[in-house]
């Protein structure tokens, strides 16, 4: 978030790209790449990843539930 204070949007949307293909199965990582894009204003794909991690918390998500799921693709191809 310090790299998105400072005017870094490159370096930040970076990261957020990183975060998404090194950890691709990680819930936080998601968290924190929608995040980044929504302060980065790429709201469709902050949007479609929150309402994908929206379905999967409230009910305790699992680990032999797949992620990301197939809907996932949709929001990594809606990159500035």
């Amino acid at each position: 978030m310090a790299l998105l204070q400072q005017g870094e949007n490159k370096e930040a949307a970076d990261i957020r790209d990183s975060l998404l293909n090194g950890y691709p199965d990680d819930q936080q990582a998601a968290l924190l790449a929608s995040v980044s894009d929504a302060r980065l204003n790429n709201l469709e794909a902050d949007t479609v990843r929150l309402e994908i991690l929206v379905e999967k918390i409230p009910n305790g998500s699992s680990a032999s539930e797949p992620w990301p799921p197939p809907t996932w693709s949709a929001a990594k191809k809606k990159k500035p």
